[in-house]
């Protein structure tokens, strides 16, 4: 990176926290969006909100895990 690039992702850096911005990967391809914090959460949780997921009553990593080396 030459001191431009630097000065650039430091602004990027300093406007993300003033104007309370989040990046993040995109679903698809190699590139990264921004996005409002309080839209990012809100999209979040109505992720999380569906019917699809069911919560765990206990950690299963250990038994994944032990899966896994089978």
């Amino acid at each position: 990176f030459s001191y431009s690039h630097f000065d650039t992702l430091n602004s990027i850096k300093q406007k993300s926290v003033s104007k309370n911005i989040v990046f993040s990967r995109a679903d698809k391809g190699n590139s990264v969006v921004a996005l409002n914090t309080s839209d990012y959460i809100n999209e979040t949780l109505s992720f999380l909100d569906n019917d699809i997921y069911t919560p765990f009553n206990k950690d299963s990593t250990l038994i994944f895990q032990k899966e896994l080396k089978k």
